[in-house]
């Protein structure tokens, strides 16, 4: 688990520092304070600076970019300028994002730059060096657009660094999903990032087809039972998938206790698609990490405490770290349901607030998580 994050030149932070981190946090500040900037940071870090996650943090998209056949359309790019602080690339523009934790410190240094054959300075031998043009990043020769992307990642078991072209207008294509420098490397963690809207149909469909008639899929019975107590099955219906858009809910259908037709999902309402997705992305990152963004979306307060137990357990059963953001006051005390007031100061379950212009976030551990909650002490 990361149990420190320092987060240099990204987005809208200059420096942030997190501690105290426990097996789950909860992010919580003003609007435009950074929060869904943090759960983009961590899952660059996750990923070992993949240009994949480059991708999607700088799409603001919390998934792959395909058409209605599942196929990665090459014209389709983001502008990656707007994940370094202050929106430009210029001549150099760098950021860093680092971890400590359980398994030793990790890095991944961002650096974009215009001089054509400048060789960036290293302080290590790479052991990896993945130089594409045309075929793999789908923009033009460097010295035509003249701007590249170079990608550092720093963790206990060695050292890679990649480069990729972009496009005249500072974009990153679509297609480095397909590239070499895609695949995972040496000590990247699974990573599932539940986006504010959700998860599209097409995802949620697979992804639940990934637990269907394993143990797994009793936890997603328990888990939608929070909302809905008669919940008896829960099933795909793929030949939904075919009929209506790709933006819609559909594709799963519940069996309710003393209903003997099947009802489908996005007719009970908003918490219960919220809860599946949430649930179904914790089983994906098994090893790895979870990130919600507004965890409390689509939720009455009076299930909150419930989630985070549901949350907490499962997360401890898959060994994954969970990375959550509210706005939510119900939210922030619901958590202190599953805190323990004698525990220690380096917990399970932490509160970060961050603060515009602060250099570090205020951690609340798990005892004043509590005492905050028994006092109405305001903490977002």
């Amino acid at each position: 688990m990361i149990r420190t994050l320092k987060i240099q030149g990204f987005r809208t932070f200059e420096t942030l520092r997190l501690e105290g981190l426990g097996r789950v946090n909860l992010c919580v500040g003003t609007n435009n304070c950074g929060k869904t900037a943090l759960l983009e940071a961590v899952r660059i870090l996750a990923s070992g600076g993949r240009p994949g996650a480059l991708w999607l943090a700088a799409g603001r998209s919390g998934r792959l970019p395909t058409d209605e056949v599942g196929r990665v359309p090459h014209d389709l790019e983001v502008s990656v300028r707007n994940l370094f602080r202050g929106h430009e690339l210029g001549e150099r523009a760098e950021f860093r994002i680092s971890g400590e934790g359980d398994r030793g410190r990790t890095e991944v240094v961002a650096t974009a730059w215009r001089s054509v054959g400048e060789e960036l300075s290293e302080t290590r031998k790479p052991v990896e060096r993945l130089e594409k043009g045309d075929s793999t990043t789908g923009a033009s020769d460097s010295r035509r657009h003249g701007h590249r992307l170079m990608i550092g990642f720093d963790t206990y078991s060695g050292y890679s660094s990649y480069a990729v072209g972009l496009t005249p207008t500072g974009g990153l294509a679509a297609n480095v999903f397909e590239s070499p420098a895609a695949e995972s490397p040496l000590g990247a963690t699974p990573a599932q990032l539940v986006p504010t809207d959700s998860i599209s149909r097409l995802d949620l469909v697979a992804m639940f087809e990934e637990v269907v008639l394993t143990p797994d899929e009793q936890a997603i019975l328990d888990a939608l039972r929070i909302i809905e107590p008669g919940l008896e099955r829960i099933a795909p219906i793929t030949s939904d998938l075919r009929h209506s858009p790709a933006s819609d809910r559909g594709g799963i259908v519940v069996k309710l206790r003393g209903q003997p037709q099947r009802v489908p999902i996005e007719s009970m309402g908003d918490g219960m698609w919220r809860m599946l997705g949430v649930v179904l992305s914790m089983v994906r990152a098994r090893g790895g990490i979870l990130l919600v963004d507004e965890i409390d979306t689509g939720l009455h307060h009076t299930v909150m405490a419930d989630l985070w137990r549901l949350v907490y357990e499962t997360a401890k059963r898959l060994d994954v770290q969970v990375f959550a953001t509210t706005h939510s006051r119900d939210c922030v005390d619901s958590l202190a349901a599953i805190a323990r007031p004698d525990a220690h100061e380096a917990g399970e379950i932490s509160i970060q607030r961050i603060e515009r212009g602060k250099d570090r976030a205020i951690s609340y551990s798990e005892r004043e998580i509590v005492i905050a909650a028994e006092r109405g002490i305001e903490v977002r």
